[in-house]
């Protein structure tokens, strides 16, 4: 993922999804732009540590482009820091949160979707709620997906044991399951 000033001033901060390498299933390209601007900027990071209305406004004026739309964990996360808008290539059909699975980016989350914080200005505090427009660059974007696929999880656990294979009865239902009330 990538974040520029909402004016197009160009790139602000580069991520790329470190789940694997780090160990840690919230690193999500996403979150990794986040993190990479805030430590590339001095000024948004102070607010960051602030809190209150300096952090509410936060990334008021940042877009962010990905190859996926953000999973419903990086759509609340990006609700929560008042993100302007998303622009991501294919779905998440499984995860999806920014319209495939849920509506994060026009909901909110939480007590984000409230009152503005206090102190903070209600005309530019957006409710916690960001634009998100997909499709572009779609097939790329599934061609990445692919390759990212293919390379597989090196640190992923061996299983223990091989499945066994479903055995289904005459009945349709699965083996030791006759269909009838417990």
């Amino acid at each position: 993922g990538g974040a520029r000033d909402g004016d197009g001033d160009g790139v602000l901060a580069v991520g790329a999804n470190r789940t694997n390498a780090s160990k840690d299933g919230t690193r999500h390209a996403e979150l990794e732009a986040v993190d990479a601007l805030l430590a590339a900027d001095a000024e948004r990071a102070a607010a960051a540590a602030a809190g209150g209305p300096a952090a509410a406004q936060l990334l008021a004026d940042v877009e962010l482009f990905v190859s996926v739309e953000p999973c419903i964990m990086c759509a609340a996360a990006l609700s929560a820091l008042g993100l302007k808008r998303v622009f991501y290539g294919c779905p998440n059909d499984k995860f999806g949160g920014c319209g495939s699975i849920l509506r994060v980016h026009e909901e909110g989350v939480g007590p984000c979707a409230g009152e503005p914080p206090a102190g903070a200005s209600a005309g530019g505090w957006r409710a916690g709620t960001y634009e998100a427009h997909g499709g572009f660059f779609a097939e790329e974007a599934v061609d990445l997906l692919r390759d990212f696929y293919v390379m597989g999880n090196p640190r992923a656990p061996r299983p223990h044991r091989p499945k066994a294979p479903a055995v289904v009865a005459a009945t349709g239902a699965p083996a030791g399951d006759e269909g009838g009330v417990d």
